[in-house]
């Protein structure tokens, strides 16, 4: 056998063994291609899932109510929603947040939350307003990348958790007053030494003090009736100087007492406006009372109606001590009497009677306001509309 033909049964299986080397490449190269297209198409998958989410992400911190600021550790903006852009004014990328806001206790408060992760939670005062803060770093586990301070405007939730204690408190001292004046005249007619002339005149100290207390009651009930809008009108074309001539005659009383003047000024007697003539009428009588009892003795009550294309207007000025300037914002507020003069009055009230008058008010659509320069008496207006 010659060497050739030695050599080519060798050279047959080298090409055979090179042509399976060659598929077994071919087939393993579409086998890495598949599972490089099937990484990639995971990754699409998992990256527009990361957009959509970063999507709702952000479009939930658009429409966030409350201020929401993150900062880098170096305590720099990276992001500021439209909430905080609006107590802030213009927010810049970068920033500091200490130029942004100036305030050194939001500072400290991402300081804290970059070092523990998290501060704990209080409230700030920024010029008027109160906010509820909170800081966390993100992410949940160090090493931290950032911080995010969220602010909650809690004025108005303050303000009314201060009117509820204010309000529990009056109300206390309104029934207190008259329970102890009763207790006392009680104690008195147990007496038997007390002459008939003296009992007589402690009973009718006792009707009165309860008589007090009763319209105490009967304003919160309507009050309470009024504040969660279970109180229907009966809206009818009314004569609204006849309206108010009739509680002028019903607090006739109380007016020659004092020898007051009620004066009238309106373009016309037959003035037809729609209203609810029992629960306005109720307005009026609130206002004139409140004029009556601060009003100097045969002093002058000027009520002045007027009308417009645009609606009425029916002012009520009395020429009493008028109101302290910071007292006008308040007087519509339950049982509110403030520190002005006009309280130092013997006149006696529930403390609700300008709450009433201003629900009732609402109620038909109207505005009701108050005007007053300290000294010179007060002026309540209001205004319904045509419609």
């Amino acid at each position: 056998m010659t060497e050739m033909e030695w050599l080519l049964p060798l050279f047959a299986m080298g090409l055979v063994a090179l042509s399976m080397g060659v598929v077994r490449l071919r087939r393993e190269r579409r086998t890495l291609q598949n599972e490089v297209r099937q990484v990639r198409r995971a990754a699409s998958a998992q990256l527009e899932q990361q957009a959509e989410e970063l999507r709702w992400h952000r479009a939930l911190c658009e429409v966030l109510p409350w201020s929401l600021l993150v900062a880098d550790p170096q305590k720099r903006l990276l992001y500021a929603n439209p909430a905080s852009q609006a107590l802030f004014g213009s927010a810049r990328v970068g920033e500091g947040i200490i130029q942004l806001s100036r305030h050194h206790q939001l500072e400290s408060l991402i300081d804290e939350a970059l070092q523990r992760g998290s501060a704990a939670p209080c409230v700030v005062e920024r010029e008027t307003q109160q906010f509820l803060a909170l800081a966390h770093a993100w992410p949940q586990t160090p090493p931290y990348e950032g911080a995010l301070l969220l602010l909650q405007d809690v004025t108005e939730v303050n303000r009314l958790a201060r009117a509820r204690r204010e309000m529990a408190a009056n109300l206390s001292h309104e029934l207190r007053t008259p329970l102890a004046s009763v207790r006392l005249l009680a104690e008195r007619l147990l007496e038997e030494s007390a002459e008939p002339a003296l009992t007589h005149r402690l009973l009718l100290r006792i009707a009165t003090e309860n008589e007090a207390m009763i319209r105490l009651v009967e304003d919160l009930t309507a009050l309470a009736w009024l504040e969660s809008g279970r109180t229907p009108l009966r809206l009818e074309p009314t004569n609204l100087h006849e309206l108010v001539d009739l509680r002028i005659q019903r607090l006739a009383p109380q007016q020659e007492l004092k020898k007051l003047r009620f004066h009238i000024d309106s373009p016309t007697t037959t003035l037809l406006v729609l209203l609810d003539a029992e629960r306005f009428g109720q307005v009026l009588t609130n206002l004139m009372d409140n004029a009556i009892k601060f009003s100097p003795e045969a002093g002058t009550i000027s009520i002045t109606i007027q009308s417009t294309e645009q609606g009425t207007s029916l002012a009520i000025r009395d020429e009493g001590p008028g109101i302290l300037p910071w007292d006008l914002p308040r007087i519509f507020e339950r049982f509110y009497k403030g520190d002005r003069v006009r309280t130092r009055s013997s006149a006696s009230g529930t403390g609700l009677g300008l709450t009433i008058a201003r629900h009732l008010v609402e109620a038909h659509q109207g505005t009701i306001y108050a005007e007053s320069t300290f000294g010179q008496g007060a002026t309540f207006t209001i205004t319904l509309p045509n419609d």
